[in-house]
């Protein structure tokens, strides 16, 4: 039997087909409640708002309108092109503006906005919000609200706006504004410019004050009203206080800090730093290198108080020295460390009483006038008596001002040998720190004010000091 056996060729066809770019589309999902808007490759316009009791949409000829207890949440997709997107509403948004100079801003809530890749323009407005400007040299800006705000890449300018805000720059050089609010700020590296803006509680914790912190490049501080707190990180860093509270730290490289005028701590650690506390009563700790301390107010009642590194060795002086400073430069003249001999003898007294409770880790005192007035009266009255005695409460009735309540007294008195005036108000120093009663008192820690008073009579030395808080 002859079988005849077919066989068939079998083609495949291919049919080019015409590159098509997705339209600009609007979705509600009812299930979850979120209204989806999706831009093309286009520079795309759309926006979000409450009319009535309706949510409407728009995008680029595309709308929507529906119920607004049936919209939850809003998501904006950019894609590619210069999009504009707008929430007028007070629902949350998440928003995406991919590539392209986007412009994205929030709207009464909780925003979640992420501008991509492009020179991006975001804006926060009302609620929580969180920023990211990814790649480009974006213009971010937080609001009202908590805010997150990330510059991440490119050379930014951030505003936190109203709020308390957590603020990171990039590693370029980035300007950042903390505006109201205690905030938070980051640099993360490149040259920055930091603004800390109002809002930080003087007096306050570490989580209550403006924080800025630079990384490693050469940054810029600038302080506003409340309480400022800088960390330079590493590089030749410039900070200038605030009209408020100026807490300074330098860290490595050439700092410049420049306080306001209340009273300010500066510290410098490594580097060759320059001080400027201006008005207050600041401290410094000048740490390792050449330092040098401008007074720019010259001779004004302003108490300045300096230790080393180690907070071993502090000095404090009014408009005149510095012992462990290179160089002490005020509006008139600049003069050597060497020169702090001239610091009166009662003021190298406490600077050594400060050196010594610091390194017992106990604060410092401060010197008010009124005390210091007593214990030079009560030296006075002992010379000329030429007896040692302690004043009586009745003596000391009207230093019981404000919160004032306890009271401890020192006092002492050594025969004149030709001993300099530092070397008379530290022998003092050393013989109460040799009695367990008087060494008490300089350690106190109850006692926040002391008045000294170191004077002369004839061939001896009589000394008071007078402790209270």
């Amino acid at each position: 039997m002859n079988r005849r056996i077919k066989s068939k060729s079998r083609f495949q066809s291919y049919q080019q087909l015409e590159a098509k770019n997705l339209l600009a589309a609007i979705y509600h999902n009812p299930d979850s409640g979120i209204l989806y808007i999706a831009g093309d490759s286009g520079a795309n316009v759309g926006q979000v708002s409450v009319s009535g009791d309706n949510v409407v949409a728009q995008i680029d000829g595309q709308s929507y309108s529906g119920a607004s207890d049936d919209v939850t949440d809003i998501i904006f997709i950019g894609y590619d092109g210069n999009d504009t997107f707008t929430n007028l509403s007070d629902l949350d948004s998440s928003m995406y503006g991919h590539l392209g100079n986007d412009t994205l801003t929030g709207g009464g809530g909780d925003d979640n906005l992420v501008g991509g890749a492009g020179n991006d323009t975001i804006q926060g407005l009302d609620g929580d919000d969180r920023i990211v400007g990814a790649d480009g040299n974006d213009t971010l800006e937080g609001g009202d609200g908590e805010d997150r705000i990330f510059g991440t890449a490119g050379t930014n300018t951030i505003y936190g706006g109203a709020g308390d805000d957590t603020i990171y720059g990039s590693e370029d050089a980035d300007e950042i504004y903390g505006d109201a609010g205690a905030d938070k700020i980051y640099a993360l590296g490149g040259d920055d410019i930091l603004y800390t803006g109002t809002g930080g509680v003087e007096g306050g914790s570490f989580d209550e004050g403006d924080l800025a912190m630079g990384h490693g490049g050469d940054d810029e501080f600038y302080g506003s009203t409340g309480l400022n707190i800088f960390y330079g990180g590493d590089g030749d860093d410039i900070m200038v206080g605030g009209s408020g509270e100026n807490r300074m730290h330098g860290q490595a490289g050439d700092d410049t800090l420049t306080g306001g005028e209340k009273g300010d701590y500066m510290t410098g650690a490594d580097g060759d730093d320059t001080f400027d506390g201006r008005g207050g009563v600041d401290y410094y700790n000048v740490g390792d290198g050449s330092d040098t301390i401008v007074y720019s107010q010259s001779y004004v009642p302003t108490d300045v108080h300096v230790t080393n590194n180690g907070g071993t060795a502090e000095t404090r002086i009014q408009n005149e020295l510095v012992s462990n400073a290179t160089w002490v430069q005020f509006a008139d003249r600049t003069i050597s460390a060497d020169q702090a001999y001239y610091l009166t003898v009662d003021e190298t007294n406490f600077s050594s009483l400060n050196g010594y409770r610091v390194s017992s880790s106990v604060g410092f005192v401060s010197k008010p006038s009124d005390l210091a007035d007593f214990a030079y009266n009560w030296s006075l009255q002992m010379a000329s008596a030429g007896t040692l005695s302690h004043s009586t409460e009745s003596d000391r009735a009207s230093l019981y001002v404000g919160d004032r309540s306890a009271v401890g007294e020192n006092v002492a008195m050594v025969s004149d040998t030709g001993q300099s005036d530092v070397q008379i108000a530290n022998y003092f120093l050393s013989l109460w720190q040799s009695s367990s009663a008087h060494n008490s008192n300089l350690l106190n820690s109850n006692y926040q004010e002391v008045g000294i008073g170191i004077v002369k009579s004839g061939g001896a030395w009589w000394a008071t000091q007078i402790f209270m808080g």
